[in-house]
């Protein structure tokens, strides 16, 4: 799989050599605000999420809720070990 971590997510999920398509899943709602520590699925537009995810390692919401990047879960504990991926 590949990992990349910017100054604000970090991104896990795809495959190395992807081998099919994998098929796109519907947006939910955004009900919960991208804050530090949720994971969200990454998008490039309306409805197309795939299989890659990103943690948040900042308040993204004012960039990230607008535009329908809904977190499917939040880290419990544990945060300074993602926090060390980048």
């Amino acid at each position: 799989a590949v990992f990349y971590a910017t100054d604000k997510t970090v991104h896990f999920g795809l495959p190395a050599a992807p081998s099919l398509v994998p098929a796109k899943i519907k947006d939910d709602p955004v009900r919960t605000s991208n804050r530090r520590g949720t994971i969200t699925f990454a998008k490039s537009g309306r409805n197309s999420r795939e299989n890659q995810l990103f943690f948040n390692l900042d308040d993204n919401s004012a960039l990230l809720d607008k535009d329908g990047f809904a977190p499917i879960g939040e880290v419990a504990e544990g945060m300074e070990v993602v926090d060390r991926f980048y």
